[in-house]
């Protein structure tokens, strides 16, 4: 799969992950909600198609902001999309099907 870790600014765009002993796509942030963080961190996932993932097609942690729009994910073993630590995301557009627990899992976080 593709995975981040400490970046200010990630776009992950048009891409096609398969089978993968993992997840997805795994964004992991610097990012916290306490009153002192500067961290400004922003991630753009737009239009993926993730398939036959061990874990999440999408799994995005401590991010500020994030956008996931228009990705398809299907045949996950557990949730399709997990977004926790945050301060604002929008989630719009995505196709999430044949998972082995729920959908989108958010937790930690506002969404608009």
């Amino acid at each position: 799969g593709i995975y981040l870790t400490k970046f200010l600014t990630a776009n992950v765009i048009n891409n096609k992950v398969d089978k993968t002993g993992s997840f997805g796509i795994w964004a992991v942030g610097d990012f916290t909600s306490a009153p002192s963080n500067t961290d400004n961190s922003r991630l753009l996932i737009d239009d993926n198609t993730i398939s036959n993932n061990r874990q999440n097609a999408i799994r995005v942690n401590n991010v500020k902001d994030i956008t996931i729009t228009n990705n398809t994910g299907d045949k996950t073993r557990y949730v399709g999309m997990v977004v926790s630590g945050f301060d604002t995301a929008s989630i719009v557009d995505n196709d999430i099907t044949n998972t082995g627990r729920s959908g989108v899992d958010i937790r930690n976080g506002k969404t608009s």
